[in-house]
């Protein structure tokens, strides 16, 4: 199997999340995407976001993407393809 891309935090492939656009970080799970928002939002306002706990996670991600440029995408074309999966090991394409 061909990837994309892969994950900042689980270091699997992906062909479709989250990426940070500022760090060139990607997030194959939501849950990971929505931490690295509230961690990038605690450290610009470490007094507190607006009851950031509070937030959705739909909430939290419409904030990352209006302003700390984190979206969701899908990588589909086969030039975008960096990673094969071969014998169980993400191995980069050369």
């Amino acid at each position: 199997m061909k990837y994309a891309r892969k994950c900042s935090i689980t270091h699997k492939g992906m062909n479709e999340g989250w990426i940070d656009e500022q760090t060139y970080e990607y997030f194959k799970n939501e849950a990971d995407a929505v931490h690295h928002i509230k961690e990038i939002m605690s450290e610009e306002f470490p007094m507190g976001w607006e009851n950031i706990e509070d937030k959705s996670n739909d909430d939290i991600l419409e904030i990352g993407y209006n302003h700390y440029g984190i979206h969701y995408t899908e990588w589909e074309c086969p030039e975008d393809m960096q990673y094969e999966e071969i014998n169980g090991v993400l191995t980069e394409i050369k």
